[in-house]
């Protein structure tokens, strides 16, 4: 077995405790074992940095080595057991959470890990599962497969999902499997989720998860002394908290009326001490430039959408074998209509009237990248005007305070809605065409740009909307590009407007490709 030496730190602060600890000059050595790591961190021995998942084969994400910050992460997080992960967004949390689990699984510390995670982030963590360890098995516990903890179903995967809601229908379920010691490890992603710890949810959960040997909460933005009482205590590893919210709000906060509490600056000390351990690291010492994220999001389909699509698809089918002549207007007009669809609006009987389709899928995604993954404001590139229309009452739907701007509203009406969105904390999104975009439109306030669909206004308009938030004012040292997409054809439109291909031909391409392959994707 081999062994770590410590140094300047004597024998005589572990002797008692640590019966495998050898003195040597200047400190003693104990065997290089993770167990052994965790129980001197736990009595003040920090040795994070020596912590044997660096002696691990690391995985890769998207084909690139996890930078060192975030091998950091994963070592802090195993050696913690229980505690947090609180890095700002963009941050690559994720890829390194991953990391830590496969890393426990490997070398058979635990059986299976739980991911907690809204829905609109199920497929962020497919997806960097995937790409680190292709071919390992994550089973969504929603829907149909809810019952595949009674049905034994589960025991075929290592990695499980849960969204909040699902535990107030199989708590108990997931209760079971934590005891019996089948789940030791739990991520618990989004953290501010569980602020309230009065709700249905948080005590189903709480009491699902409290025999956990691991359980990570992950999130960038915990907010202010009064919400994170709740996050603390569903992770357990602060043994000082109040046992009830009342003691904990008045000892980070005043009263100043019957139903406003004001924050105090010990209070803000309070609930740093609170949340640990942690492991925090700022972008500006890992980014000493702007680096910009781009990524490609896919979306799920609703099945209002899927039977438009193949009712368009088999109609188009029909007239190719009888010989009719399909010009390019007419192949441009069908794929124009398929991203309408994807898009959630399409118009009919010239104009007069819309047809709208269920976007929910779409919109949690987007509304998770709002809410949590972007750190000021998020402005979203809308190619059609009705979709837009749309996309604005289903946001307000969901209490966004929202803004758009296409070329029915007026100069002057365009000028105070970005000086709004310049100024107002409050106005969070602001919709876009991308045309409206092209010149001299300053929108830094922003660090997130999204493309609801692809930009068919050419790919000088999609470099232009691009750099809307890439000024010299922007803040962000991890300003991010979304592409959201729907359907393959979607997908592989952002792509080529984005190298340079011209719009028009790339739907034609995007046609051949309808016809041949499909248009929807149930992967």
């Amino acid at each position: 077995m081999e062994r770590l030496s410590v140094l300047d730190v004597p024998y005589s602060a572990v002797a008692n405790s640590f019966p495998e600890a050898a003195p040597i000059e200047g400190g003693f050595s104990v065997p290089w074992e993770l167990e052994v790591i965790q129980r001197l961190y736990g009595i003040g021995i920090d040795l994070i940095d020596k912590c044997p998942i660096y002696q691990w084969q690391w995985p890769k994400v998207y084909g690139e080595q996890l930078r060192p910050d975030q091998k950091q992460t994963a070592a802090s997080l195993v050696t913690f057991r229980r505690g947090f992960c609180l890095s700002p967004p963009r941050m690559g949390k994720t890829a390194a959470t991953v990391a830590a689990s496969l890393y426990l699984l490997d070398t058979q510390k635990i059986k299976r890990v739980l991911i907690i995670a809204v829905l609109s982030a199920f497929y962020d963590w497919r997806r960097h599962l995937f790409t680190m360890r292709p071919g390992a098995p994550i089973l969504a516990l929603h829907g149909k497969t809810r019952n595949a903890i009674k049905t034994g179903e589960y025991k075929h995967y290592r990695f499980l999902m849960i969204n909040p809601d699902g535990f107030r229908y199989i708590g108990d379920d997931v209760k079971r499997l934590v005891d019996a010691g089948e789940i030791e490890c739990i991520v618990v992603d989004e953290l501010t989720e569980w602020s309230n710890s009065t709700a249905k949810r948080w005590r189903a959960a709480y009491q699902a998860t409290r025999a956990a040997k691991y359980l990570w909460g992950i999130t960038g933005t915990p907010g202010d002394p009064l919400q994170i009482y709740g996050q603390v205590k569903f992770v357990g590893s602060f043994s000082a908290l109040p046992k009830s919210f009342t003691s904990w709000r008045t000892s980070v906060a005043v009263q100043r009326s019957q139903f406003v509490w004001e924050t105090t600056p010990a209070g803000w000390k309070i609930a740093e001490r609170a949340l640990t351990p942690a492991i925090r690291i700022r972008k500006e010492d890992v980014f000493k430039q702007m680096q910009v994220f781009e990524e490609f999001v896919r979306t799920p389909l609703s099945q209002h959408q899927k039977t438009a699509i193949e009712k368009l698809q088999k109609e188009t089918a029909m007239i190719l074998p009888c010989g009719s002549a399909i010009d390019a207007a007419q192949k441009s007009a069908m794929v124009t209509k398929i991203l309408q669809i994807c898009g959630g609006a399409v118009l009919i009987d010239e104009g007069q009237n819309a047809v709208y389709f269920d976007i929910a899928g779409r919109l949690d995604v987007l509304e998770h990248i709002i809410r949590h993954k972007s750190e000021t404001k998020c402005i979203v590139f809308v190619q059609f005007r009705e979709v837009m229309r749309h996309l604005e009452k289903k946001l307000r739907d969901r209490q966004l305070i929202v803004e758009s701007i296409n070329g029915e509203v007026p100069p002057s009406h365009r000028t105070e809605i970005i000086r709004r969105f310049d100024t107002d904390p409050d106005l969070r999104v602001l919709l876009l065409h991308p045309v409206v975009a092209r010149y001299s439109l300053e929108l830094a306030a922003a660090d997130t740009c999204v493309f609801w669909g692809p930009c068919l206004s050419g790919t000088f308009s999609y470099e232009q909307a691009r750099n809307r938030i890439l000024s010299g004012k922007q803040k962000s040292k991890t300003p991010t590009i979304v592409h959201l997409y729907s359907s393959p054809i979607e997908h592989a439109l952002h792509k080529k407007i984005k190298i340079g291909i011209a719009a028009q031909t790339a739907l034609l391409e995007a046609f051949e490709t309808a016809i041949s392959e499909g248009a929807i994707n149930d992967e």
